[in-house]
């Protein structure tokens, strides 16, 4: 099951946080806390910035009924300001979109409201989402969905995690033939109190069932024997390949995880 189709599986449980949660606020002058939507299609944008990057340039990113491979889901963004906009992509570059906030209002229900461009495949013909003011974002449920989204377990310890990394190494063992023996250093996630962190390595398995579509890096996953996961206590996801080990290193704010190891490995592998 791919990523969008497990956020579809997260919304239909929780159809009510669709309904309340998912509605918008306006901008703050300390923080980005929007809601977007289209005029002229169902899709909405939820964008609020990260509690857990004090840096004010990470975004914690929803959509739904975007057109595209992954219409809905949940991802990290990275916030880059220019001289006259400001512009949002899905850290790891694998997101299916790109937001620019370029400073324009529009008139909604005889108010002015902020306009960001959602940018996809097709540069030149940006859609026009208008901020939707007046209404709360549930931020917990948002973290929750993005945890869904990108596989991230987010409780129940060493034992969910071993759970859920077993369940990833058999569908990238079907998907490559062959997946590398999980090697997780345990003591550092523990003395940190953050042993769910290292559930982040369902991420590269998952990295490495996708690239094995293709034969070249299939044959490349079968060298590998050994996917060892450390514990950082900041900074992206960082991998290494020593011999026929992948190494993993992982913390509380190396975000979308999946998308970062795709990327990496396919440049790597």
């Amino acid at each position: 099951m791919n990523g969008g189709d497990v956020a579809y599986r997260y919304i239909m449980r929780h159809s009510c946080w669709i309904a309340v949660a998912i509605a918008s606020a306006t901008a703050s002058a300390d923080g980005l806390h929007v809601t977007l939507a289209s005029d002229t299609s169902d899709t909405h944008v939820v964008m609020v910035d990260h509690p857990a990057d004090t840096s004010g340039n990470t975004v914690l990113v929803a959509w739904d009924h975007v057109v595209g491979k992954i219409d809905t889901g949940a991802m990290v963004f990275r916030r880059e300001r220019g001289t006259d906009e400001v512009r949002y992509f899905a850290i790891g570059g694998h997101g299916p979109f790109s937001i620019i906030d370029r400073g324009r209002h529009a008139l909604s229900a005889g108010t002015s409201v902020p306009v960001f461009d959602l940018v996809t495949d097709d540069p030149a013909h940006p859609a026009a989402l208008r901020v939707v003011a007046g209404q709360t974002i549930d931020v917990p449920a948002l973290i929750a969905r993005y945890e869904t989204f990108e596989h991230v377990v987010a409780s129940g310890g060493r034992t969910a995690v071993d759970t859920a990394i077993a369940a990833q190494v058999a569908k990238t063992t079907k998907a490559c033939g062959h997946a590398p023996a999980a090697d997780v250093a345990w003591d550092p996630f523990k003395k940190a109190g953050k042993l769910e962190l290292a559930s982040q390595a369902v991420a590269v398995y998952e990295a490495l069932e996708l690239l094995c579509a293709d034969a070249d890096y299939r044959k490349a996953v079968g060298k590998l024997t050994k996917l060892h996961v450390a514990y950082r206590a900041d900074g992206a996801l960082d991998l290494a390949v020593t011999g026929t080990t992948l190494s993993a290193t992982v913390s509380a704010t190396s975000f979308d995880p999946r998308e970062i190891a795709r990327t990496w490995l396919h440049d790597n592998l």
